[in-house]
């Protein structure tokens, strides 16, 4: 067995009057430069994040604009990862245990309904009944916390008194 070691980089700048240039380098040194209408590189999951990138990114974006973006970007690509890997640690166990279905359920009548997200417009809160809910109290919260919602979601037992399995 032998392991094959590289790295893939992204580079950038300018030179004195010349406008700026961006590569994406790979660990065999071929490179790419990011297309004229989207001046963006992306190294790693594309999946959930980039589509954002791909709507608002464009070479007249400010670099504030710029930096949100990317950080909303990178929010939804770990939520999405975090989501998709409870509801793959629940199918593996419903898979070792030969369960058929399972049903989230509340038993804690003294659990509130609030929205999911906590946005203030008018618009907003005009259908905020089309959208979704959740609890007051674990497991029916996200906290919007990447931290707090990682240990509910990767480490936290996926067996517990709110979910029946059968």
């Amino acid at each position: 067995d032998s392991v094959l070691l590289g790295s893939t980089f992204i580079v950038g700048g300018q030179i004195k009057d010349q406008p700026p240039e961006l590569y994406l380098v790979y660990p065999q040194g071929n490179y790419i430069r990011p297309a004229d209408s989207k001046p963006y590189l992306v190294i790693g999951e594309v999946k959930y994040g980039k589509p954002i990138l791909d709507r608002v990114i464009t070479p007249k974006v400010t670099i504030g604009d710029a930096s949100r973006c990317a950080l909303i970007s990178m929010d939804s690509t770990l939520k999405s990862d975090l989501t998709s890997e409870y509801a793959s640690r629940l199918f593996k166990l419903m898979d070792k245990k030969n369960y058929k279905y399972f049903v989230p359920k509340v038993k804690d009548s003294s659990m509130n309904i609030s929205p999911l997200l906590n946005l203030n417009s008018t618009y907003i809160h005009r259908a905020s009944h089309l959208f979704p809910k959740q609890g007051s109290k674990l497991p029916w919260k996200l906290y919007q916390n990447y931290f707090l919602d990682y240990k509910m979601l990767r480490i936290n037992k996926i067996k517990d008194k709110n979910l029946i399995l059968n």
